[in-house]
């Protein structure tokens, strides 16, 4: 009968473990990449339920582009869109879908980081509607959109934006929670 109870104890704590891992492990990799063997946390560029973008600029026509590179923006945007721009006569139309982010590293002189590159399923002459964000490493205490380009009549966008997000650090190639439940494993059998 001991036995039982101790081997149940054992499995129990081992199913605990796992859990906290897995759920470590999912709040640790929400929105981050790895780009060319290195890590971006890009968490900063995105938003949390009830918070507001940190990506936004007014473009020259004064319309007003708006990214979330983590999700779906909190403006009301057609279907899941993570690049949303208010037109001049205020409607709101996606210039970029959730899910279509494609990252790249770039290096230029002394700058480099990510582009994030958007698009949408809406056709655009005989392309598609598309948003192209550099996120420019830099040491800046908040996101800061420095320049963009085009307008609500235009196919693309183009954003730049000075962010830490984009300076990356090594990936590593061991899976911490990984580790932790083959330890866990080990200290109990």
């Amino acid at each position: 009968m001991r036995v039982c109870i101790e081997d149940t104890m054992k499995a129990i704590v081992v199913v605990a473990i796992a859990a906290m891992c897995v759920v470590s492990a999912l709040a640790d990799d929400w929105c981050t990449y790895v780009v060319d063997k290195k890590k971006y946390d890009l968490s900063s560029l995105g938003l949390t339920p009830g918070d507001r973008e940190t990506v936004f600029h007014m473009l020259e026509d004064s319309s007003v582009v708006t990214a979330n590179l983590c999700g779906a923006t909190s403006l009301i945007c057609p279907n899941d869109t993570s690049v949303c721009l208010r037109t001049t006569g205020y409607q709101y139309v996606s210039r970029g879908d959730v899910g279509s982010m494609k990252l790249e590293s770039f290096k230029d002189g002394k700058d480099h980081g990510l582009v994030a590159t958007f698009s949408t399923k809406e056709a655009c002459g005989k392309s598609h509607y598309s948003t192209k964000v550099r996120l420019v490493c830099a040491d800046v205490k908040d996101n800061e959109v420095v320049s963009t380009s085009g307008d609500d009549k235009g196919c693309d966008i183009e954003m730049v934006v000075k962010t830490t997000a984009a300076c990356g650090s090594a990936a590593s190639t061991i899976i911490p929670s990984l580790a932790l439940v083959v330890l866990a494993l080990l200290v109990m059998f």
